[in-house]
C-alpha cells in the first residue's frame, strides 16, 4: 500500500539535554535529572521529540570530567561538583538580591 505524499528525506538526527532539572528540596539529597530529546534536521526544518531522562543524587566530593562542546572530547581538566554547587548557588542569591533590590527600591521623585 502506498503511503499518501511519501517522499524520501536526508538529514541528521542527535540527542542533548532539553532541560536541566536540581532539584534542591528541604532535608533531601540535592538531585540533578536530564530531560532528554531527539533531535532530526530535515530540508524544511527541525523535529523534536522527547526521548527520556537522566537522574542521579548529587555527592559534593565528586568531580566532573570536562569535555569540549565542540568535538565531545575529553579536555583533560575536572571541576569540583563543589565548585558548580556553589557556583549555581552564588548566581541564585545574587539574582535574588538583585530582584529585591530593585522591587524595594524608592520610586524617583518627578522631576518638575
Amino acid at each position: 500500500m502506498a503511503d499518501y505524499k511519501e517522499t524520501n528525506v536526508s538529514g541528521k538526527s542527535w540527542q542533548r539535554a532539553q532541560m536541566v532539572v536540581i532539584s534542591n528540596h528541604y532535608g533531601q539529597v540535592p538531585s540533578v535529572t536530564y530531560q532528554e530529546e531527539a533531535l532530526i534536521t530535515l530540508e524544511d526544518g527541525v523535529m523534536q521529540r522527547p526521548v527520556g531522562s537522566l537522574s542521579y543524587t548529587i555527592d559534593p566530593t565528586e568531580t566532573i570530567e570536562l569535555r569540549d562542546p565542540e568535538t565531545l572530547e575529553l579536555t583533560g581538566e575536572t571541576i569540583p561538583v563543589a565548585l558548580v554547587h556553589q557556583a549555581l548557588f552564588s548566581d541564585y542569591i545574587n539574582r535574588a538580591k538583585e530582584r529585591d533590590d530593585a522591587a524595594n527600591a524608592p520610586d524617583p521623585e518627578p522631576t518638575p
